[in-house]
């Protein structure tokens, strides 16, 4: 999966379960021949399968491309299935994303629970959006 277990273990990161896999979908017809046309995966994404999910996805991260220059190469949504947080799941999906864009970078529009995932995982780290700009978030810390 391209981390070291030991690499987890330092960022206090549980690793992935055995089994699991990746898929990289780099443009929207491999996305729709995988998941059909018209859902709510846009790529590139990466995609998770947990070998308990019944081949169903267990987590997607997609992320802004060169086509959106106000944010390119930006994470614009990560999401992990309840029943399979805390698994390690998100970080092999944001190490298996690296391997085909090293320049993957977290967002500044990041919910409690993503600002907690990306100081875990690392890498740049832009400030948060200014609490009276941020009327997207809900939750406050």
């Amino acid at each position: 999966m391209g981390r070291t277990s030991r690499w987890f273990k330092r960022k206090g990161i549980q690793q992935p379960p055995k089994g699991l896999q990746m898929h990289y979908f780099p443009d929207q017809d491999s996305v729709d021949a995988a998941y059909g046309s018209g859902g709510e995966i846009q790529a590139p994404v990466v995609t998770a399968h947990h070998p308990d999910s019944k081949y169903q996805p267990t987590g997607f991260l997609q992320w802004d491309t060169a086509e959106h220059p106000e944010r390119p190469n930006t994470i614009s949504w990560i999401d992990v299935d309840p029943d399979f947080r805390r698994q390690g799941i998100g970080a092999a999906m944001y190490e298996h994303a690296k391997r085909f864009n090293p320049d993957l970078q977290h967002s500044e529009q990041r919910s409690i629970e993503g600002d907690d995932w990306a100081h875990a995982v690392g890498g740049h780290l832009p400030p948060l959006m200014d609490e009276d700009d941020d009327d997207w978030m809900e939750e406050k810390r």
